[in-house]
């Protein structure tokens, strides 16, 4: 398991459950802390019949680099990482013989059943590989670059939603203190709006800078030439919010939503 960060504990924990050996990496040792760990990338993957890599996205290709200096040449790469489809092709060329898998998680790692696309040309092998690990599989074909793909697609709709949803939210702490607007949303939706609501602020915390970039992405990815971006002032919004989360006095992730939204508004929640 190359890449300890939220994502990467995740599989490690659940494939240490299933039984498998799990050996893990990350530039970060406490971050390995209650696993089996190696001192180098190189070192975690030289056994290794299967590779998970959940880098950042800018270290996407070096990782697939490095497995395919290290590992034997059985030895497959199910990158997980949120790279874009050219740097994950890119990466796919480190390890031939349709040995590298695309995959991407479209879904909040914290979900009981976390919903992962695989593509690639042994995207089923890898399916099997992964199966007992409490995970739901969609095969988006056995192109690499297509599951990426699909990723940037589901980022036009979820990152302007998340901005759209935090700025009713922050704005309804003054102008509808009883929460109807968004209760209607959630009437109109007919879904349980208001813990999606949540779900995204507490999430936006954490990664409101991450998925700015990552919408760019996606809007460049579907743009017409020469034509305006219907997207970028969301991505602009999800900028200025990480900009406001790492202000002084920004609280914790875990913390109550109040206190989150307070820290959002203009006056940093003294006005009530």
């Amino acid at each position: 398991m190359l890449g300890m960060g939220p994502v990467g504990q995740r599989f490690a924990d659940a494939l240490e459950r299933a039984g498998r050996r799990v050996v893990v990496y990350d530039p970060l040792p406490d971050r390995c802390a209650g696993h089996r760990a190696a001192d180098s990338a190189a070192g975690a993957v030289a056994a290794a019949d299967w590779v998970l890599s959940a880098v950042p996205a800018a270290a996407c290709v070096a990782a697939a680099q490095a497995v395919g200096r290290a590992a034997g040449r059985d030895t497959h790469l199910v990158d997980i990482s949120s790279a874009e489809p050219k740097a994950k092709r890119s990466a796919a060329r480190h390890l031939p013989d349709g040995r590298y898998v695309d995959a991407t998680l479209l879904d909040a790692i914290t979900a009981d059943i976390p919903l992962v696309c695989l593509s690639g040309p042994r995207q089923d092998t890898a399916a099997a590989a992964l199966a007992g690990l409490g995970l739901e599989i969609a095969s988006a074909g056995p192109e690499v670059g297509t599951a990426a793909q699909v990723k940037l697609l589901r980022s036009l709709v979820m990152k302007p939603l998340e901005v759209l949803t935090i700025e009713l939210m922050a704005q309804a702490r003054d102008l509808d203190p009883e929460g109807i607007a968004l209760w209607s949303v959630e009437r109109s939706l007919r879904t349980p709006y208001r813990t999606v609501a949540h779900d995204f602020l507490t999430s936006n915390r954490l990664h409101a800078g991450r998925r700015a970039a990552e919408l760019d992405a996606a809007a460049a990815a579907v743009a017409a030439p020469g034509s305006a971006s219907l997207y970028a002032p969301m991505a602009d919004g999800l900028t200025r919010l990480a900009e406001r989360w790492r202000a002084p006095g920004a609280p914790d992730p875990d913390a109550p939503a109040e206190r989150l939204l307070a820290h959002l508004s203009p006056d940093g929640g003294r006005g009530r």
